[in-house]
């Protein structure tokens, strides 16, 4: 008898990989999708047409089922809820508003729709564990506390001053009352601190990393303005991960023996970092130079710092500006990163240590470092 999974935020990008990596597992029977929207099964159907995957030969059952985390019993008909108290043998939670702009206050229903997992969780029949989709926001600010570890350890995260932004101290907040249920209700979770997912690798030119996200918008806005930053600021160290190979890992890590009763931490990034720089030939040879040679790419490559002025300074005057330009929309964003690479440019974003999830993923220990080939074919995909 296979795994009976409840996957929260299934429509999400991340979420529909997840679904396909779980389907295709042979290790799980049942996965109730509980989504927000009443439509979200025909949406479905079309995000794994759109992304090249199937579970059309999977023998799991999937079950779409509308809901509101923040509801008593998740807004569901007392039968529907008592048969997932039944059932359910594990509880893996994606969904997320995934915002920068918002204040921490925006995201309460959100945390109670973790109160609430963390509920089921209890009175399961199964005891399922609450496998939580955190993020490296959630230690966002870890290279600004005095005394910090060089990298952040895969264990809990107990000084608030770590998270920066709205986002990343939801999730924090999240982590803690997880935690604390561990301890004192004595349920069964994972937290899953994920870093920057990048593009999908294997699927050819289906699917497509996100363009409304930073670096897809930082890259199309350079193609558009015919410059490019020759490095990303704080951001500079590449770790990003495939996201359909970060579904395949997360998979992996659910199904690893836990004790009952506790807590466990894993950190999802890729394992071999390499420097902005060495991607920056996949993107020149998009950029059209048509009064330079093409070995000049003196005046394409340019500081940081003048590519965020020279995107503010980009004139939008209509819609196919912004289309074109899509890195206006995030604008306070870079000048944030402006700013830090102008005042601390020796700043790093945050690393997250990945000893113990190496060990228990292979298929992360495995991963090879983002590359030339890898951004060739998130160009492709876009452009298809």
């Amino acid at each position: 008898m296979g795994a009976s999974v409840i996957l929260t935020g299934s429509t999400g990008n991340l979420g529909t990989y997840l679904l396909a990596a779980l389907a295709n597992s042979g290790a799980v029977s049942t996965i109730y999708c509980l989504n927000r929207s009443e439509d979200a099964e025909q949406r479905q159907k079309n995000l794994l047409q759109e992304r090249g995957l199937s579970v059309q030969d999977s023998c799991t059952s999937i079950v779409f089922i509308a809901s509101q985390y923040d509801a008593l019993h998740l807004g569901l008909d007392e039968d529907v809820y008592q048969t997932l108290l039944d059932k359910t043998t594990t509880i893996v939670h994606c969904a997320w508003p995934v915002d920068f702009n918002r204040t921490f206050e925006s995201f309460l229903p959100s945390i109670q729709g973790v109160i609430n997992f963390m509920d089921l969780s209890y009175h399961g029949v199964n005891k399922p564990p609450l496998f939580f989709i955190s993020s490296i926001s959630a230690a966002g600010n870890w290279n600004a506390v005095p005394g910090a570890r060089h990298k952040v350890p895969e264990e809990e995260i107990d000084d608030w001053k770590v998270a920066r932004l709205g986002y990343g101290r939801s999730k924090l907040v999240s982590e803690r009352l997880i935690a604390e249920a561990v301890r004192a209700k004595k349920i069964s979770a994972a937290i899953c601190r994920v870093g920057q997912a990048c593009g999908p690798v294997d699927h050819g030119a289906k699917g497509a990393w996100p363009l409304q996200e930073w670096l897809p918008s930082l890259i199309t806005s350079s193609i558009a303005m015919g410059k490019l930053p020759e490095s990303l600021g704080p951001m500079d160290d590449v770790d990003w991960i495939p996201i359909d190979r970060l579904a395949d890992a997360l998979t992996e890590l659910l199904f690893c023996k836990q004790d009952p009763r506790t807590i466990r931490y894993y950190h999802l990034v890729n394992p071999t970092t390499v420097r902005w720089k060495t991607l920056l030939p996949a993107i020149i040879s998009r950029i059209d130079r048509p009064t330079q040679e093409a070995s000049d790419a003196r005046s394409i490559i340019v500081p940081f710092e003048d590519w965020v002025d020279a995107l503010e300074k980009t004139p939008i005057e209509t819609a196919a500006d912004v289309r074109r330009t899509p890195a206006v929309k995030l604008q306070g964003f870079f000048h944030d990163m402006q700013q830090k690479a102008i005042h601390v440019p020796r700043a790093r974003a945050a690393l997250l240590d990945i000893k113990k999830t190496v060990r228990l993923s292979k298929s992360l220990a495995a991963m090879p470092a983002v590359n030339a080939s890898w951004m060739d074919l998130w160009l492709r995909q876009w452009h298809e």
